[in-house]
């Protein structure tokens, strides 16, 4: 039953965060309002699941995703401009935004659920 409400935390988790990536009007943060709100539901529901780590490898995984999706469809042109400032180059821009991804959503998904316990 638990490794159930794991893939399936991880699914919808996953999909708000690419569904607020077509809301252009909205900041950027604004993704984790939505993650936020599925913790509160997934304690409603009482599924015992790691709210922090399934957060934080959802997050981790949309955000590499998406910037290599917009890399790919440019060419690469902006991640190798932006790679050129920090001393690792493109892989370790990719990682931090992916680490930024993934904290932001890992402590929105814990702070979601912990508001009901």
């Amino acid at each position: 039953m638990k490794s159930k409400y794991t893939s399936i935390s991880i699914a919808i988790t996953v999909m708000l965060i690419f569904s607020m990536n077509y809301l252009t009007f909205l900041p950027w943060w604004s993704f984790c309002i939505l993650i936020f709100f599925f913790g509160v539901y997934t304690s409603y529901k009482k599924w015992f699941i790691h709210c922090f780590i399934i957060g934080f490898f959802a997050g981790f995984l949309t955000w590499i995703c998406s910037n290599l999706y917009y890399d790919f469809s440019n060419n690469g042109l902006i991640l190798n401009r932006i790679g050129g400032l920090v001393p690792g180059g493109k892989l370790i821009l990719l990682f931090l935004s992916g680490l930024t991804g993934g904290l932001l959503s890992g402590l929105s998904f814990y702070g979601g659920s912990k508001i009901l316990k």
